[in-house]
């Protein structure tokens, strides 16, 4: 009987039951993928079976009396929403690195020191003692060397775990070192812009000491945006590259959207300005105070949610105010202005003064 493991998912290959895990039409001794992660490496065919919350459970079960250096990810385009206290509890007292994920995707003019400050701050307030945090780019590969030294430094002869909620780009950090480390020019794990592609731990020999990079199912997201998006919109909003500027110079009693996400009611302005960031510009749209409800009837909502629930946040500004959208994307004020920022309560929004710092 051959036993083997799915290089893309981790499930375990099988030949006899196509609706599990696993599936392929015929085990053979060099059979290296599952039907499903053929599928979505070859052909981009989106999974059908994703991982559960059992899935989760089940490897940190495992995990947890484990000798290991953990790599912890997160998303910085949906910091608060990755940064879990159900991923870092049971992380505290272990040796841990953060590592912040998708740096690519934020403008240049962003300090990368707001962010570190923002961060450490951030595991201080939750008692967790990280070795080392490390800002990357798993797309891209930026960074990465700094972090395989620290990981050669701290691993001691032990494996290395790597953890996160879903989609935080955990299986694209792996293949990324791959890639640098090794020979290897494709990616080994598949993945996918769906939540749960990962469906059970991969265990990857990488160390010269036979010791392994371990691949983890992550924990779902319910916040996450992309829930509540139809494939074809995934990449209309989901930052894929460097989001850039566009800036209106406000004036007159008129409100800003973002498709029906999040709108910019203004009350009154003295003078300032409204600079957004976000994937598609298309997306902006600015009409008269008066006319809120009738765009809100008539605009082709991207978001599928039964219920649209807004919540309002009224703001009195004067100076700078970064306004952060989990996920897709954020825009800054500037000047003198009074406004009400409406958006949809199961997506959220977070007021800061600069980058990460309220």
């Amino acid at each position: 009987m051959i036993v083997r493991v799915c290089s893309g998912c981790g499930a375990l290959l099988q030949d006899t039951d196509e609706k599990k895990a696993g599936f392929v039409p015929v085990l053979k001794e060099d059979t290296v993928y599952c039907k499903r992660c053929f599928k979505l490496k070859h052909y981009n065919e989106l999974p059908k079976l994703v991982a559960s919350l059992d899935a989760y459970q089940k490897v940190i079960e495992e995990i947890k009396n484990k000798n290991a250096l953990f790599i912890y990810v997160i998303d910085i385009f949906n910091f608060y929403d990755t940064f879990k206290e159900e991923i870092f509890k049971d992380l505290i007292g272990k040796d841990i690195f953060v590592v912040v994920n998708k740096i690519d995707l934020l403008p240049q003019s962003i300090n990368v020191n707001d962010i570190l400050n923002f961060v450490s701050h951030e595991c201080e307030r939750h008692f967790l003692k990280v070795l080392a945090i490390h800002l990357v780019s798993a797309k891209k590969g930026y960074y990465l060397e700094d972090l395989m030294h620290n990981i050669d430094t701290f691993r001691r002869g032990r494996d290395v775990y790597v953890l996160g909620m879903a989609n935080v780009g955990k299986s694209s950090f792996i293949n990324s070192i791959l890639k640098k480390e090794t020979s290897r020019t494709d990616d080994l794990i598949t993945t996918s812009l769906i939540q749960g592609t990962t469906l059970k731990a991969i265990r990857i020999p990488f160390f010269e000491d036979n010791q392994a990079l371990i691949d983890t199912p992550g924990l779902i997201n319910s916040c996450d945006i992309i829930n509540y998006l139809d494939i074809k919109d995934y990449k209309r909003i989901i930052p894929t590259k460097e989001v850039k500027a566009i800036t209106y110079q406000l004036f007159g009693n008129y409100t800003y959207f973002i498709n029906d996400f999040i709108y910019f009611e203004f009350i009154n302005i003295d003078k300032a300005s409204l600079t957004f960031y976000i994937e598609d510009k298309e997306l902006i749209k600015r009409v008269k105070n008066e006319n809120i409800d009738s765009y809100l009837k008539k605009v082709k909502s991207l978001i599928k949610l039964d219920n649209k629930n807004y919540n309002t946040k009224y703001l009195e500004v004067n100076g700078k105010k970064l306004i952060y959208f989990p996920g897709y994307g954020f825009a800054y004020l500037n000047g003198k202005c009074k406004v009400k920022i409406h958006y949809l309560a199961k997506l959220g929004v977070m007021v800061y003064d600069k980058f990460f710092r309220k």
